[in-house]
């Protein structure tokens, strides 16, 4: 869901690191922000249940 210069959206297994990485390129190349996360272990291994929300700035 989109609202204005934030972002929501839930997936309902990745792998954290996956997760990670993917935070992280996608701030360095178009400098979205995590705004807030919420993770849920769906597993003993390294899979979560995760809900984003991102954010960026507003182009003048």
């Amino acid at each position: 869901r989109q609202e204005g210069q934030t972002l929501s959206f839930v997936v309902n297994r990745v792998n954290v690191y996956e997760l990670k990485s993917w935070l992280r390129e996608i701030n360095q190349t178009t400098g979205v922000r995590l705004q807030k996360i919420n993770l849920t272990p769906v597993d003993h291994l390294s899979d979560v249940k995760v809900q984003v929300q991102l954010t960026w700035a507003k182009n003048a």
